[in-house]
């Protein structure tokens, strides 16, 4: 949820201003694309340079009508104002388990008010209908101000699952990569671009990890979206709160994950030892070189081992990093990998609401299986156009 609008003025403070807030239809979508022009601007299109508002407009009518979740409970919202959408929050329902019981969550993204529209109260009245819904749990993804705004209206921040992890495969281009982020000069960067790789060749076989030598019998094969359910069904029955998917819902959101300039292509492996599945890992490898894993499971024992295949998979493709959210039960693992723990200033907050406090508490406890894939991450990874993911994650 990337809010693009400052909290309404002192002025309006203490005031009562009901506002007329209906659901979206799909004939709002091209109005809703020229209010993501008017609010984030030309710098994040939602398709690869060069293609056209076509491509913004297939986007989010993907987003807001054609996912296979749709409840008439919990539209996406707009606030319309003289026959014009003045902001929108769009709304994603998501099926999960908590416990043995059934629920919903749901996932809010695309929140935009126009800028004309800032100095009312209409994204203060969206957020609060959102958060009314029938859901048991408000999910979303922002920036510092989408999250002073959730914590005034009653949400929290899941502070474990906005922790991110990068594993460096590459670390001096990968630490020339951040230092162009923060302003090193494009002279600079060609001048030590070819230092950079050469160094990173010639130590190659010390920053990358090695196959784990006392895990005989270990293979990696491509995964299919049935063996993807089972592998969330057996190992993500140990948390809490876990995702519901079959196949049918389970299959779009792959497809529907896919970075436009990743290559147009999700890399999904299962990870076997003697046969029996240990974890797979789901990425895919950006522009930045950069491979931004959006789901990894594995058994205890063997997350090092998956972690390994990923990390040596990932730098025979070339990347320069591998990059994802902090699942808690691989801490461990993914500390002994060397793996760096950030959120950095340039970062986003997993935030939450919900009105059963069991349900926010395993979360908040880290007792959830809880990837890209089941909040907004993937969703705003879709639409905004990164220069360089890498150093958009550690800015």
């Amino acid at each position: 949820m990337s809010v693009a609008w400052q909290p309404a003025d002192p002025a309006f403070a203490g005031r009562e201003a009901p506002l007329a807030l209906r659901p979206l239809v799909p004939g709002d979508i091209p109005a809703a694309a020229d209010l993501h022009r008017r609010v984030f601007g030309p710098a994040h299109p939602a398709a690869p340079a060069g293609s056209g508002s076509r491509d913004l407009e297939a986007a989010l009518a993907q987003l807001f009508c054609g996912h296979p979740w749709q409840d008439p409970r919990l539209p996406s919202l707009v606030y319309e104002e003289g026959g014009e959408i003045r902001a929108c929050l769009g709304v994603m329902p998501r099926p999960i388990w908590v416990g043995s019981e059934p629920a919903v969550a749901a996932v809010s993204h695309n929140f935009m008010v126009d800028p004309r529209a800032r100095r009312t109260l209409v994204g203060i009245e969206l957020l609060k209908a959102f958060f009314a819904g029938p859901q048991d749990l408000s999910l979303a993804e922002g920036n510092d101000a989408s999250r002073r705004l959730w914590q005034a209206l009653g949400g929290s921040v899941a502070a474990l699952y906005s922790l991110r992890w990068t594993r460096p495969l590459r670390p001096l281009t990968y630490g020339l990569s951040l230092a162009a982020r923060h302003g090193l000069g494009a002279l600079w960067g060609r001048c030590l671009t070819p230092l950079c790789a050469g160094l990173d060749r010639a130590g190659r076989r010390f920053a990358l990890p090695a196959r784990d030598p006392d895990a005989a019998g270990i293979a990696v094969e491509p995964l299919t979206v049935p063996q993807l359910l089972a592998g969330i069904e057996r190992f993500g029955r140990r948390a809490t709160l876990r995702p519901r998917y079959c196949q049918t819902t389970l299959a779009w959101l792959l497809a529907a994950a896919v970075e436009p300039r990743s290559g147009g292509e999700l890399l999904c492996r299962r990870v076997l030892c003697r046969g029996e599945p240990v974890g797979w890992y789901v990425y895919q490898l950006g522009p930045g070189r950069v491979a931004e894993v959006l789901q990894l499971g594995a058994a205890e024992r063997w997350a090092r081992a998956v972690l390994r295949e990923l990390f040596v998979e990932a730098a025979g493709l070339g990347a320069i990093a591998v990059s994802g959210q902090l699942e808690p039960g691989l801490l461990a693992a993914l500390s002994e990998e060397r793996c760096l723990f950030h959120r950095g200033r340039g970062g986003s907050w997993v935030l939450a609401h919900g009105r059963r406090p069991e349900v926010l508490q395993a979360l908040h406890r880290g007792d959830a299986f809880f990837s890209r894939l089941e909040g907004e991450w993937w969703i705003g990874h879709r639409l905004t156009r990164v220069k360089s993911p890498l150093a958009s994650r550690l800015s």
